[in-house]
Protein backbone atom coordinates (compact mmCIF):
# COMPACT_ATOMS: atom_id res chain seq x y z
CA UNK A 1 0.00 0.00 0.00
CA UNK A 2 2.85 2.38 0.82
CA UNK A 3 4.50 1.75 -2.52
CA UNK A 4 1.25 2.35 -4.32
CA UNK A 5 0.74 5.66 -2.60
CA UNK A 6 4.31 6.66 -3.31
CA UNK A 7 3.92 5.90 -7.00
CA UNK A 8 0.67 7.85 -7.11
CA UNK A 9 2.41 10.85 -5.60
CA UNK A 10 5.20 10.67 -8.15
CA UNK A 11 2.71 10.37 -10.96
CA UNK A 12 0.70 13.31 -9.66
CA UNK A 13 3.74 15.56 -9.54
CA UNK A 14 4.66 14.71 -13.09
CA UNK A 15 1.10 15.27 -14.27
CA UNK A 16 1.03 18.65 -12.62
CA UNK A 17 4.41 19.59 -14.07
CA UNK A 18 3.39 18.58 -17.57
CA UNK A 19 0.12 20.47 -17.32
CA UNK A 20 1.83 23.40 -15.59
CA UNK A 21 4.25 23.83 -18.46
CA UNK A 22 1.44 23.35 -20.98
CA UNK A 23 3.35 20.62 -22.76
CA UNK A 24 2.87 16.87 -22.68
CA UNK A 25 5.59 14.74 -24.22
CA UNK A 26 4.48 11.11 -24.38
CA UNK A 27 7.35 8.65 -24.74
CA UNK A 28 7.48 4.96 -25.65
CA UNK A 29 7.25 2.32 -22.97
CA UNK A 30 6.73 -1.44 -22.98
CA UNK A 31 3.28 -2.48 -21.90
CA UNK A 32 0.07 -0.75 -21.00
CA UNK A 33 -0.46 0.40 -17.44
CA UNK A 34 -3.12 2.51 -15.80
CA UNK A 35 -2.77 3.98 -12.33
CA UNK A 36 -6.06 4.65 -10.61
CA UNK A 37 -6.92 5.83 -7.13
CA UNK A 38 -7.59 2.22 -6.20
CA UNK A 39 -4.23 0.89 -7.36
CA UNK A 40 -2.34 -0.24 -10.43
CA UNK A 41 -3.33 -2.62 -13.16
CA UNK A 42 -1.45 -3.73 -16.26
CA UNK A 43 -1.57 -6.50 -18.79
CA UNK A 44 0.09 -9.23 -16.76
CA UNK A 45 0.16 -8.40 -13.05
CA UNK A 46 -1.18 -6.02 -10.45
CA UNK A 47 2.06 -5.67 -8.55
CA UNK A 48 3.71 -2.28 -8.27
CA UNK A 49 7.15 -3.73 -8.97
CA UNK A 50 6.01 -5.32 -12.20
CA UNK A 51 4.49 -2.07 -13.35
CA UNK A 52 7.66 -0.16 -12.48
CA UNK A 53 9.80 -2.64 -14.37
CA UNK A 54 7.92 -1.80 -17.56
CA UNK A 55 8.62 1.92 -17.45
CA UNK A 56 11.37 3.74 -19.28
CA UNK A 57 13.00 6.71 -17.56
CA UNK A 58 11.17 9.31 -19.61
CA UNK A 59 7.64 7.91 -19.46
CA UNK A 60 5.01 10.61 -18.91
CA UNK A 61 1.86 10.50 -16.84
CA UNK A 62 -1.37 12.23 -17.80
CA UNK A 63 -4.53 12.63 -15.76
CA UNK A 64 -7.96 12.46 -17.31
CA UNK A 65 -11.21 14.15 -16.32
CA UNK A 66 -12.18 11.19 -14.08
CA UNK A 67 -8.94 11.58 -12.08
CA UNK A 68 -7.42 8.45 -13.56
CA UNK A 69 -3.70 8.69 -14.24
CA UNK A 70 -2.49 6.83 -17.31
CA UNK A 71 0.93 6.07 -18.67
CA UNK A 72 1.18 7.52 -22.16
CA UNK A 73 1.91 4.79 -24.68
CA UNK A 74 3.28 6.53 -27.73
CA UNK A 75 5.32 5.88 -30.85
CA UNK A 76 8.23 3.44 -31.03
CA UNK A 77 11.36 5.12 -29.73
CA UNK A 78 12.90 5.72 -33.17
CA UNK A 79 9.74 6.93 -34.91
CA UNK A 80 10.67 10.62 -34.82
CA UNK A 81 14.45 10.27 -35.12
CA UNK A 82 14.50 12.06 -38.48
CA UNK A 83 12.94 15.13 -36.81
CA UNK A 84 15.48 15.50 -34.01
CA UNK A 85 17.16 18.90 -33.95
CA UNK A 86 14.94 20.43 -36.64
CA UNK A 87 12.52 23.32 -36.47
CA UNK A 88 10.43 25.50 -38.78
CA UNK A 89 9.91 24.22 -42.34
CA UNK A 90 12.63 21.52 -42.15
CA UNK A 91 10.84 20.01 -39.14
CA UNK A 92 7.45 20.23 -40.84
CA UNK A 93 8.77 18.49 -43.96
CA UNK A 94 10.53 15.83 -41.89
CA UNK A 95 7.29 15.09 -40.04
CA UNK A 96 5.42 14.91 -43.33
CA UNK A 97 7.85 12.26 -44.57
CA UNK A 98 7.68 10.35 -41.29
CA UNK A 99 3.89 10.15 -41.21
CA UNK A 100 3.63 9.30 -44.91
CA UNK A 101 5.94 6.32 -44.42
CA UNK A 102 3.95 3.18 -43.67
CA UNK A 103 0.66 4.96 -44.29
CA UNK A 104 -2.05 2.72 -45.72
CA UNK A 105 -5.35 4.09 -46.94
CA UNK A 106 -8.43 2.94 -45.10
CA UNK A 107 -11.57 2.60 -47.15
CA UNK A 108 -14.28 5.12 -46.40
CA UNK A 109 -16.68 2.18 -46.07
CA UNK A 110 -16.23 -0.01 -44.11
CA UNK A 111 -12.72 1.03 -42.99
CA UNK A 112 -13.55 4.30 -41.24
CA UNK A 113 -16.72 2.88 -39.67
CA UNK A 114 -14.69 -0.04 -38.30
CA UNK A 115 -11.79 1.97 -36.84
CA UNK A 116 -14.31 3.94 -34.76
CA UNK A 117 -14.77 0.82 -32.60
CA UNK A 118 -11.23 1.34 -31.34
CA UNK A 119 -10.56 5.05 -31.85
CA UNK A 120 -13.85 6.68 -30.88
CA UNK A 121 -15.41 4.71 -28.03
CA UNK A 122 -15.37 4.97 -24.26
CA UNK A 123 -17.18 3.63 -21.23
CA UNK A 124 -20.32 5.53 -20.31
CA UNK A 125 -20.43 7.64 -17.17
CA UNK A 126 -21.96 4.79 -15.18
CA UNK A 127 -19.29 2.39 -16.49
CA UNK A 128 -21.98 -0.03 -17.61
CA UNK A 129 -21.55 0.06 -21.39
CA UNK A 130 -19.19 1.09 -24.16
CA UNK A 131 -20.43 4.06 -26.18
CA UNK A 132 -19.30 6.29 -29.02
CA UNK A 133 -17.10 9.15 -27.81
CA UNK A 134 -18.92 11.94 -29.63
CA UNK A 135 -17.25 15.30 -29.06
CA UNK A 136 -20.31 17.13 -30.39
CA UNK A 137 -22.61 15.63 -27.73
CA UNK A 138 -20.40 14.61 -24.81
CA UNK A 139 -20.90 16.58 -21.59
CA UNK A 140 -17.69 16.37 -19.53
CA UNK A 141 -19.30 18.03 -16.51
CA UNK A 142 -22.62 16.26 -16.25
CA UNK A 143 -25.03 13.80 -17.81
CA UNK A 144 -24.73 13.32 -21.56
CA UNK A 145 -27.86 14.42 -23.46
CA UNK A 146 -27.79 11.09 -25.33
CA UNK A 147 -25.35 8.31 -26.19
CA UNK A 148 -24.69 6.03 -29.15
CA UNK A 149 -23.79 2.34 -29.30
CA UNK A 150 -21.13 1.41 -31.84
CA UNK A 151 -22.67 -0.11 -34.97
CA UNK A 152 -26.23 -0.13 -33.65
CA UNK A 153 -26.68 3.64 -33.90
CA UNK A 154 -24.63 4.22 -37.04
CA UNK A 155 -26.38 6.57 -39.50
CA UNK A 156 -28.85 6.15 -41.04
CA UNK A 157 -31.14 9.05 -41.42
CA UNK A 158 -31.78 11.71 -38.84
CA UNK A 159 -34.01 14.71 -38.27
CA UNK A 160 -32.82 15.76 -34.83
CA UNK A 161 -30.00 15.20 -32.39
CA UNK A 162 -29.48 11.85 -30.74
CA UNK A 163 -30.74 9.61 -33.55
CA UNK A 164 -27.44 8.35 -35.01
CA UNK A 165 -23.74 9.04 -35.44
CA UNK A 166 -21.81 9.47 -38.67
CA UNK A 167 -18.38 10.57 -39.92
CA UNK A 168 -17.29 14.15 -39.27
CA UNK A 169 -14.35 15.46 -41.30
CA UNK A 170 -12.71 18.14 -39.16
CA UNK A 171 -11.24 19.37 -42.44
CA UNK A 172 -14.43 19.25 -44.52
CA UNK A 173 -14.47 17.06 -47.63
CA UNK A 174 -15.45 20.01 -49.81
CA UNK A 175 -12.13 21.69 -48.92
CA UNK A 176 -10.15 18.98 -50.73
CA UNK A 177 -12.68 17.94 -53.37
CA UNK A 178 -13.52 14.67 -51.57
CA UNK A 179 -10.48 12.84 -52.93
CA UNK A 180 -8.38 10.05 -51.49
CA UNK A 181 -6.52 9.54 -49.23
CA UNK A 182 -7.74 12.60 -47.33
CA UNK A 183 -11.38 11.53 -47.49
CA UNK A 184 -10.64 8.48 -45.34
CA UNK A 185 -7.69 9.57 -43.19
CA UNK A 186 -8.82 8.57 -39.71
CA UNK A 187 -6.70 11.20 -37.95
CA UNK A 188 -9.13 13.94 -38.94
CA UNK A 189 -12.42 11.98 -39.06
CA UNK A 190 -14.45 11.62 -35.88
CA UNK A 191 -17.65 9.83 -34.92
CA UNK A 192 -20.21 12.55 -34.18
CA UNK A 193 -23.94 13.08 -34.03
CA UNK A 194 -25.33 13.27 -37.56
CA UNK A 195 -27.49 16.32 -36.96
CA UNK A 196 -24.69 18.35 -35.37
CA UNK A 197 -22.30 17.24 -38.11
CA UNK A 198 -24.77 18.63 -40.65
CA UNK A 199 -25.10 21.82 -38.58
CA UNK A 200 -21.35 22.35 -38.70
CA UNK A 201 -21.44 21.66 -42.46
CA UNK A 202 -18.23 23.01 -44.03
CA UNK A 203 -17.93 26.09 -41.85
CA UNK A 204 -14.49 26.63 -40.34
CA UNK A 205 -13.90 26.26 -36.64
CA UNK A 206 -13.94 29.46 -34.64
CA UNK A 207 -15.25 31.18 -31.52
CA UNK A 208 -18.87 32.26 -31.50
CA UNK A 209 -20.19 35.37 -29.77
CA UNK A 210 -23.45 35.64 -31.73
CA UNK A 211 -25.14 32.23 -31.67
CA UNK A 212 -27.34 31.07 -34.55
CA UNK A 213 -27.80 27.48 -33.36
CA UNK A 214 -26.42 25.44 -30.45
CA UNK A 215 -26.22 21.71 -29.87
CA UNK A 216 -27.33 20.03 -26.65
CA UNK A 217 -23.76 19.88 -25.29
CA UNK A 218 -23.05 23.54 -25.99
CA UNK A 219 -21.32 23.42 -29.38
CA UNK A 220 -22.31 26.52 -31.33
CA UNK A 221 -22.77 27.83 -34.84
CA UNK A 222 -22.69 31.57 -35.45
CA UNK A 223 -20.36 34.51 -35.87
CA UNK A 224 -17.79 35.94 -33.54
CA UNK A 225 -15.49 38.82 -32.76
CA UNK A 226 -12.64 36.72 -31.33
CA UNK A 227 -11.44 35.10 -34.56
CA UNK A 228 -8.43 37.30 -35.33
CA UNK A 229 -10.31 39.46 -37.80
CA UNK A 230 -12.45 36.77 -39.45
CA UNK A 231 -16.13 37.71 -39.30
CA UNK A 232 -17.79 34.86 -41.20
CA UNK A 233 -19.86 31.99 -39.83
CA UNK A 234 -17.91 29.52 -37.68
CA UNK A 235 -18.56 26.41 -35.62
CA UNK A 236 -17.28 26.23 -32.04
CA UNK A 237 -16.95 22.91 -30.20
CA UNK A 238 -16.87 22.92 -26.40
CA UNK A 239 -13.61 23.84 -24.67
CA UNK A 240 -12.90 20.23 -23.69
CA UNK A 241 -12.23 19.26 -27.31
CA UNK A 242 -10.86 22.38 -28.98
CA UNK A 243 -7.31 21.05 -28.80
CA UNK A 244 -8.38 17.73 -30.33
CA UNK A 245 -9.76 19.46 -33.41
CA UNK A 246 -6.86 21.92 -33.62
CA UNK A 247 -4.26 19.13 -33.63
CA UNK A 248 -6.25 17.24 -36.27
CA UNK A 249 -6.18 20.34 -38.50
CA UNK A 250 -2.46 20.89 -37.91
CA UNK A 251 -1.89 17.24 -38.83
CA UNK A 252 -3.63 17.88 -42.15
CA UNK A 253 -1.46 20.94 -42.81
CA UNK A 254 1.61 18.75 -42.32
CA UNK A 255 0.65 15.35 -43.78
CA UNK A 256 -0.84 16.93 -46.93
CA UNK A 257 1.26 20.06 -47.40
CA UNK A 258 2.20 18.88 -50.92
CA UNK A 259 -1.39 18.12 -51.92
CA UNK A 260 -2.75 21.35 -50.44
CA UNK A 261 -0.44 23.32 -52.70
CA UNK A 262 -0.37 21.14 -55.83
CA UNK A 263 -4.14 20.57 -55.85
CA UNK A 264 -4.83 24.19 -54.88
CA UNK A 265 -7.25 23.42 -52.07
CA UNK A 266 -8.01 27.12 -51.65
CA UNK A 267 -9.99 26.90 -54.91
CA UNK A 268 -12.51 24.36 -53.57
CA UNK A 269 -15.81 25.53 -52.11
CA UNK A 270 -15.29 27.95 -49.24
CA UNK A 271 -11.77 26.65 -48.52
CA UNK A 272 -10.31 29.99 -49.62
CA UNK A 273 -11.47 31.28 -46.24
CA UNK A 274 -8.94 29.06 -44.44
CA UNK A 275 -6.19 28.12 -46.91
CA UNK A 276 -3.60 30.47 -48.34
CA UNK A 277 -3.53 30.92 -52.11
CA UNK A 278 -1.11 32.44 -54.58
CA UNK A 279 -3.26 35.56 -54.45
CA UNK A 280 -3.17 36.26 -50.72
CA UNK A 281 0.32 34.79 -50.27
CA UNK A 282 2.39 34.83 -53.46
CA UNK A 283 5.61 33.75 -51.69
CA UNK A 284 5.67 29.97 -52.12
CA UNK A 285 7.93 29.23 -49.15
CA UNK A 286 5.71 31.17 -46.78
CA UNK A 287 2.59 29.54 -48.19
CA UNK A 288 4.10 26.07 -47.65
CA UNK A 289 5.06 26.84 -44.07
CA UNK A 290 1.83 28.47 -42.95
CA UNK A 291 -0.72 26.60 -45.15
CA UNK A 292 -3.62 28.27 -43.36
CA UNK A 293 -4.81 31.87 -43.51
CA UNK A 294 -3.34 33.82 -40.59
CA UNK A 295 -6.61 33.98 -38.67
CA UNK A 296 -7.16 30.22 -38.82
CA UNK A 297 -3.61 29.30 -37.89
CA UNK A 298 -3.74 31.67 -34.93
CA UNK A 299 -6.98 30.07 -33.78
CA UNK A 300 -5.64 26.52 -34.05
CA UNK A 301 -2.49 27.38 -32.12
CA UNK A 302 -4.55 29.14 -29.47
CA UNK A 303 -6.78 26.09 -29.03
CA UNK A 304 -3.76 23.76 -29.04
CA UNK A 305 -2.25 25.73 -26.15
CA UNK A 306 -5.49 26.10 -24.20
CA UNK A 307 -6.54 22.44 -24.40
CA UNK A 308 -3.50 20.16 -23.87
CA UNK A 309 -3.26 16.59 -25.15
CA UNK A 310 -5.57 14.19 -23.31
CA UNK A 311 -5.60 10.46 -22.66
CA UNK A 312 -8.41 10.24 -25.19
CA UNK A 313 -6.18 11.62 -27.94
CA UNK A 314 -3.24 9.41 -27.00
CA UNK A 315 -5.38 6.29 -27.07
CA UNK A 316 -6.93 7.36 -30.38
CA UNK A 317 -3.52 8.02 -31.91
CA UNK A 318 -2.35 4.58 -30.82
CA UNK A 319 -5.46 2.89 -32.22
CA UNK A 320 -5.08 4.47 -35.65
CA UNK A 321 -1.40 3.56 -35.70
CA UNK A 322 -1.74 -0.02 -34.44
CA UNK A 323 -5.23 -1.35 -35.09
CA UNK A 324 -5.98 -3.36 -38.22
CA UNK A 325 -9.64 -3.35 -39.27
CA UNK A 326 -11.73 -4.97 -41.97
CA UNK A 327 -11.28 -2.71 -44.98
CA UNK A 328 -13.48 -4.39 -47.57
CA UNK A 329 -16.41 -6.75 -47.95
CA UNK A 330 -13.96 -9.65 -48.11
CA UNK A 331 -12.72 -8.88 -44.62
CA UNK A 332 -9.17 -7.95 -45.64
CA UNK A 333 -7.44 -6.25 -42.69
CA UNK A 334 -5.65 -2.91 -43.00
CA UNK A 335 -4.13 -0.61 -40.41
CA UNK A 336 -3.54 3.04 -41.28
CA UNK A 337 -0.17 2.82 -39.57
CA UNK A 338 0.81 6.46 -39.03
CA UNK A 339 0.58 8.94 -36.17
CA UNK A 340 -0.43 12.52 -35.44
CA UNK A 341 2.90 14.05 -34.37
CA UNK A 342 1.24 16.94 -32.54
CA UNK A 343 -0.30 14.47 -30.09
CA UNK A 344 2.99 12.67 -29.49
CA UNK A 345 4.98 15.92 -29.40
CA UNK A 346 2.80 18.98 -28.72
CA UNK A 347 5.94 21.11 -28.65
CA UNK A 348 6.32 20.62 -32.41
CA UNK A 349 3.60 23.24 -32.92
CA UNK A 350 5.80 25.97 -31.46
CA UNK A 351 8.88 24.55 -33.18
CA UNK A 352 7.23 24.83 -36.61
CA UNK A 353 5.05 27.91 -36.28
CA UNK A 354 7.11 29.92 -33.78
CA UNK A 355 7.38 33.66 -33.93
CA UNK A 356 10.53 33.53 -35.98
CA UNK A 357 11.18 30.80 -38.53
CA UNK A 358 13.44 30.23 -41.50
CA UNK A 359 11.75 29.73 -44.86
CA UNK A 360 12.90 27.17 -47.38
CA UNK A 361 15.20 29.83 -48.84
CA UNK A 362 16.86 30.23 -45.41
CA UNK A 363 15.65 33.83 -45.14
CA UNK A 364 14.61 34.70 -41.60
CA UNK A 365 10.98 35.71 -41.30
CA UNK A 366 9.00 36.88 -38.33
CA UNK A 367 5.78 34.96 -38.21
CA UNK A 368 4.17 38.08 -36.79
CA UNK A 369 4.43 39.53 -40.30
CA UNK A 370 2.13 36.75 -41.49
CA UNK A 371 0.17 36.25 -38.30
CA UNK A 372 -0.53 39.56 -36.61
CA UNK A 373 -0.81 38.13 -33.14
CA UNK A 374 -2.56 40.73 -31.04
CA UNK A 375 -0.36 42.41 -28.46
CA UNK A 376 2.66 40.16 -29.09
CA UNK A 377 5.19 42.76 -30.14
CA UNK A 378 3.90 45.37 -27.74
CA UNK A 379 3.79 43.12 -24.69
CA UNK A 380 6.73 40.73 -24.93
CA UNK A 381 10.24 41.28 -26.29
CA UNK A 382 13.53 39.42 -25.89
CA UNK A 383 16.94 41.10 -26.04
CA UNK A 384 19.70 40.62 -26.85
CA UNK A 385 18.96 37.89 -29.35
CA UNK A 386 21.24 36.03 -30.03
CA UNK A 387 22.66 36.10 -26.50
CA UNK A 388 25.63 34.62 -24.71
CA UNK A 389 24.99 34.73 -20.95
CA UNK A 390 21.70 36.48 -20.28
CA UNK A 391 18.51 37.51 -21.99
CA UNK A 392 16.10 40.21 -20.92
CA UNK A 393 12.40 39.61 -21.18
CA UNK A 394 10.64 42.94 -21.46
CA UNK A 395 6.92 43.03 -20.76
CA UNK A 396 4.61 45.99 -21.07
CA UNK A 397 1.29 46.42 -19.29
CA UNK A 398 0.73 42.73 -18.58
CA UNK A 399 0.89 40.48 -15.53
CA UNK A 400 3.28 37.55 -15.80
CA UNK A 401 2.08 34.14 -14.68
CA UNK A 402 4.66 31.76 -16.07
CA UNK A 403 7.79 31.61 -18.23
CA UNK A 404 8.89 28.31 -19.78
CA UNK A 405 11.97 27.59 -21.90
CA UNK A 406 12.19 24.58 -24.22
CA UNK A 407 15.05 23.29 -26.34
CA UNK A 408 14.65 22.48 -30.04
CA UNK A 409 13.57 18.93 -29.17
CA UNK A 410 10.76 20.21 -26.98
CA UNK A 411 12.43 19.37 -23.65
CA UNK A 412 11.45 21.67 -20.81
CA UNK A 413 14.63 23.43 -19.67
CA UNK A 414 13.37 26.10 -17.32
CA UNK A 415 10.10 26.95 -15.61
CA UNK A 416 9.52 30.14 -13.63
CA UNK A 417 6.22 31.07 -12.02
CA UNK A 418 5.12 34.47 -10.77
CA UNK A 419 2.51 35.77 -8.38
CA UNK A 420 0.98 38.83 -10.02
CA UNK A 421 4.36 39.99 -11.28
CA UNK A 422 4.21 43.18 -13.31
CA UNK A 423 7.90 44.13 -13.37
CA UNK A 424 8.93 45.62 -16.67
CA UNK A 425 12.02 43.44 -17.30
CA UNK A 426 12.82 39.90 -16.22
CA UNK A 427 16.42 38.70 -16.53
CA UNK A 428 17.10 35.10 -17.47
CA UNK A 429 20.51 33.49 -16.98
CA UNK A 430 21.25 31.27 -19.99
CA UNK A 431 24.94 30.61 -19.26
CA UNK A 432 24.37 26.88 -18.54
CA UNK A 433 22.57 26.33 -21.84
CA UNK A 434 24.35 24.73 -24.78
CA UNK A 435 24.58 26.68 -28.02
CA UNK A 436 21.49 26.41 -30.17
CA UNK A 437 17.88 27.39 -30.74
CA UNK A 438 15.44 27.65 -27.83
CA UNK A 439 11.78 28.55 -27.48
CA UNK A 440 10.46 30.69 -24.69
CA UNK A 441 6.78 30.65 -23.78
CA UNK A 442 5.29 33.39 -21.66
CA UNK A 443 1.89 32.98 -20.07
CA UNK A 444 0.12 36.12 -18.91
CA UNK A 445 -3.20 36.70 -17.28
CA UNK A 446 -4.95 36.56 -20.67
CA UNK A 447 -2.53 35.38 -23.34
CA UNK A 448 0.01 32.73 -24.35
CA UNK A 449 2.95 33.91 -26.46
CA UNK A 450 5.92 31.93 -27.78
CA UNK A 451 9.16 33.31 -29.21
CA UNK A 452 12.48 31.89 -30.27
CA UNK A 453 15.99 32.89 -29.18
CA UNK A 454 19.50 31.71 -29.97
CA UNK A 455 22.17 30.88 -27.38
CA UNK A 456 25.61 31.70 -28.80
Amino acid sequence: MIKTRMLLCIAFVIVQLQSFAQVVIPQYYNGEATIKQTGITNDDTTSVNAALSKLKFDTSFIQDRNNNIALASAAPSAYYNAAVGLYCQPLKTALKNIIKTGFKTLSYTPGIWNIFKYSDTRRNDANTATIIWDMYSDNPNGADPYTFTFGTNQCGTYSKEGQCYNREHSTPQSWFNQVSPMVSDAHHIFATDGKVNALRSNFPYGEVTRITTASLNGSKLGTGTNNFGYTGTVFEPINEYKGDFARACLYMATRYEDEIISQNWSSFGNANEVFLSTVNQPVATKRRLLIYDPWYLQLLIKWHNQDPVSIKEINRNNSIYNQAVANSSTGALVQQGNRNPFIDHPEYVAAIWSNTCATASSTKNKLEEEISVKQTENTFNIFPNPALTEINIKVNNITLKRISVFDAKGKLILLNTFNNNSENIQKLNITPLAKGIYFIKIITDNNVITKQFTKQ
